[in-house]
């Protein structure tokens, strides 16, 4: 029986990871002949690599750290790496600039020392190196010969989401809690490791525009795609509170969340697998850049105009400008990201098929 090992950052809590790691496994399922094993792993848990036939590294920004250490054990052991849409991110905003504006200048490392010594063996080998988006593809383009390019832009996993059928009642809230146009709003925390390192004052700002928004005639929703994000969510829920009715999605699995996103007009979100959700939910979003990953994604749909920069102190209007420009051209940000969608849906399978061509043939 063959047996596939998944490296991710898996059974977290956190909602983006575990549904990437769900649509591998049903991807995996959908397209393998039967009688095969796939197992999980997270850095810090016990493994016998040369158990696998092959190792997979999924998605999320994982390219780094001690996910390197298992594609190095693996590689040692000439068991074959496959990446499939993997990104960088924590790279300052100066590193992101250059990539996106001037080009031409130089980084004496643009990642740690110790993680390009370790990609610079890993890359050549791999038998695919699909990566989230064009930013972390420029990331790694130095570690690779001009002649020999062994990454591609795959996109993120989460593009493979399948839109689910709606249900009657989503996470044992009620169909007709949505009973008037509603804005979607995920919000979180990076303990304030993010651009700009201004959490608390992005907070206020947000409260301030979803209270505009109120008045406008719209109802709030927030949601989590994380536990440790809740804390927060309530903090905003009371700030809001009693001027604006508040619902709130505490805890929902992929289905639950697209089928309540589905009927909202627009989401505003914090972290980047929220406006996947989103966008798989045929709902236009609104992104917070708060992180390299951010933009590596929307870079990669062509939709950078979406993201609200983090390192700023006009957010209440930002989130207004947004506001009105999803009005006029939500519909196309939709048709755009589709249009991506169905290019990269043929990458990440690409992965998927030869990973399958390793095993059986």
């Amino acid at each position: 029986m063959k047996k596939i090992l998944y490296v991710g950052f898996i059974g977290k809590g956190n909602l983006g990871d575990d549904m990437m790691w769900d649509v591998f496994h049903d991807m995996c399922h959908s397209l393998f002949p039967n009688h095969f094993l796939i197992h999980t792993y997270t850095p810090g848990q016990k493994v016998l690599v040369n158990d696998y036939d092959a190792i997979v590294l999924g998605g999320g920004s994982i390219i780094g750290g001690k996910y390197l250490d298992i594609l190095t054990k693996a590689m040692n052991l000439e068991i074959p790496i496959f990446v499939w849409g993997s990104g960088v991110d924590k790279l300052s905003k100066k590193k992101m600039n250059t990539f996106l504006y001037n080009k031409e200048t130089k980084f004496n490392n643009i990642l740690p020392k110790e993680t390009e010594e370790k990609l610079k063996k890993i890359i050549p080998y791999a038998k695919k190196f699909g990566v989230r988006g064009p930013l972390t593809q420029a990331s790694l383009e130095h570690l690779q010969k001009d002649s020999e390019k062994y990454t591609f832009i795959s996109g993120d996993p989460g593009l493979l989401l399948p839109t689910k059928e709606q249900s009657a009642t989503i996470n044992r809230v009620e169909e007709n809690t949505i009973q008037s146009p509603t804005i979607a709003v995920n919000w979180g925390t990076d303990f304030n490791r993010i651009y700009g390192k201004d959490e608390k004052g992005l907070k206020k700002q947000l409260v301030k525009a979803l209270k505009d928004i109120h008045l406008q005639g719209y109802e709030i929703l927030l949601y989590s795609v994380w536990k440790r994000d809740h804390s927060i969510l309530q903090e905003i829920k009371d700030e809001l509170e009693p001027d604006v009715k508040v619902n709130v999605i505490w805890e929902a699995d992929q289905n639950e969340m697209m089928d309540i996103l589905s009927k909202c007009v627009y989401s505003i979100n914090f972290k980047l697998h929220a406006n996947l959700l989103s966008l798989a939910a045929g709902t236009p979003c609104v992104a917070l850049g708060y992180r390299f990953k951010v933009y590596d994604f929307f870079h990669s749909i062509d939709l950078p105009s979406w993201v609200l920069s983090a390192n700023t102190k006009t957010l209440y209007q930002d989130i207004l400008t947004h506001h009105e420009m999803q009005k006029k051209y939500g519909s196309h940000m939709l048709a755009i990201y589709q249009q991506h969608r169905e290019s990269y849906k043929k990458q990440l399978l690409s992965i998927l098929y030869d990973l399958k061509d390793s095993l059986y043939n």
